[in-house]
């Protein structure tokens, strides 16, 4: 970890040698430790250290960009000058205004010292927990327990002087039996908050139960996802309708639907990265606070998110959602809540006359941007709910579903939530039960 200072005098000298009209650097530095293991048995055990600085220089409208691993002066000088001679081979974009001017943002906690000390052998100990506990019940356990320690900074030559330190402990793991798998994973911003235990017990629960599936006929059924599937559908949610840049080109599903009912009226979803039920997060990638963005509620579309080029484009108010520029996605929410419910997931099922339980999806794509339709896979726990109760375990199925349909079919949503830590964002979700959900293939496992 560099700290505060020296990173931000090293950004701040990279300001004095640039002759752009407006220049931005933005710092990403990160110590990953990482332990993998399969077949019950650590294999991996890798730590990385990696930082680099990427550069922004605009001049005439024109937008220059470097990203370099080289950290001296000398490196930051030939980066901001990269940047400017890339400006004689780029097109004026008549859309850009400025960069991001200076705002306050709030003091949150977001890195804890005590990850420090944490030593491969600390590591170790909680994957070896989890492998023991699968032997005892004589599955194999495989996943992998990673510790990220990150410091992002921005300024910019608008007066933007940001800093903040992250930490972040993901684990993961699958249960794997003869002919059935369960999956659970944690995430925390503290490496002793971690439960290893809780979550080996839960993976072997859904192994353990899903003995033996049973060959299951395709069609729409009622459906139970877990928060790791809610999560998913959350992230599609978010990259192809909850920003900006698609909401404005039209290709969002929420476009041109701004306080009309998109989903259900149980449904309330928004954005917060300064709630610490989440994993907060401070400012952008630009330096700008983040604010809380309601996107659905009670089945209305309300907002979508803006960074600083789309809030200026269009006449915004900029909430605080760059993704390091330049980038192909546009503003993006990395906070995202679901409104909990008032059942219990027990309740829930016994609700349920006949309907499927799904733990997880696996290898999801995206089929209709604009319609948000998904297609992927069951996996690692799907069960059969007869007469309000689990009844057997099912062999994985194939979907192929309009994720817009599938939330105008909430019939009732849980009182559990769950940190989940996905592809490109935190979430905090519960479990949702849903209609038809549409099931378009078997499988043989």
């Amino acid at each position: 970890m560099r700290g505060k200072d020296e990173i931000l005098n090293v950004l701040k000298k990279g300001l004095d040698f640039s002759k752009g009209d407006e220049t931005e650097l933005l710092y990403l530095g990160r110590e990953s430790s990482l332990t993998r293991y399969a077949n019950s048995y650590i294999h991996q055990n890798v730590k990385e250290n990696n930082s680099l600085i990427r550069v922004r220089v605009i001049k005439d409208k024109k937008i220059g960009f470097v990203e370099t691993n080289n950290l001296t002066i000398e490196g930051l000088k030939k980066a901001v000058e990269d940047a400017e001679e890339i400006l004689n081979f780029t097109k004026e974009d008549e859309a850009f205004v400025k960069l991001p001017e200076k705002e306050e943002a709030k003091e949150i906690k977001t890195f804890f010292e005590e990850n420090l000390k944490v030593t491969p052998e600390d590591m170790a100990i909680k994957v070896k927990n989890v492998i023991q506990k699968a032997s005892q019940k004589s599955l194999d356990a495989a996943g992998a327990l990673s510790l990220d320690l990150e410091e992002y900074a921005v300024v910019n030559s608008r007066g933007i002087e940001a800093y903040q330190p992250y930490s972040s402990i993901t684990l993961t793991t699958v249960m794997m039996g003869d002919d059935s798998s369960g999956y659970a994973d944690r995430f925390s911003m503290k490496f002793n908050d971690l439960n290893e235990n809780e979550l080996a017990d839960e993976a072997i629960e859904k192994a353990l139960r899903g003995k033996n599936p049973k060959d299951f006929e395709p069609g729409k059924y009622e459906v139970i996802l877990s928060p790791y599937v809610v999560e998913d559908i959350l992230f599609f949610f978010s990259y192809l309708g909850f920003g900006a840049k698609n909401f404005h080109q039209d290709i969002s599903f929420m476009s041109g639907k701004l306080n009309e009912k998109v989903f259900s009226k149980d449904v309330t979803i928004w954005d917060d990265g300064l709630d610490p039920e989440g994993a907060p997060v401070v400012f952008d990638f630009e330096g700008v606070p983040k604010k809380k963005v309601t996107i659905i509620e009670n089945g209305v579309a309300k907002a979508v998110v803006y960074d600083s080029y789309y809030a200026n484009k269009f006449g915004k108010e900029n909430t605080g959602h760059a993704l390091p520029q330049p980038n192909p996605v546009g503003p993006f929410p990395f906070n995202i809540f679901m409104k909990q419910g008032e059942s219990s997931i027990n309740d829930m099922i016994k609700n349920v006359k006949r309907g499927v339980f799904i733990t997880r999806f696996h290898y999801t794509n995206p089929l209709d941007y604009k319609r948000v339709i998904i297609t992927g896979m069951t996996r690692d726990g799907t069960f059969l709910i007869e007469d309000g109760k689990i009844s057997y375990p099912i062999k994985n199925l194939r979907f192929t579903q309009n994720m817009v349909e599938l939330m105008n079919n909430v019939v009732e949503i849980s009182k559990e939530r769950k940190l989940q830590k996905g592809e490109a964002h935190v979430s905090v979700v519960p479990y949702i039960r849903a209609r038809d959900f549409n099931f378009t293939g078997k499988t043989e496992f």
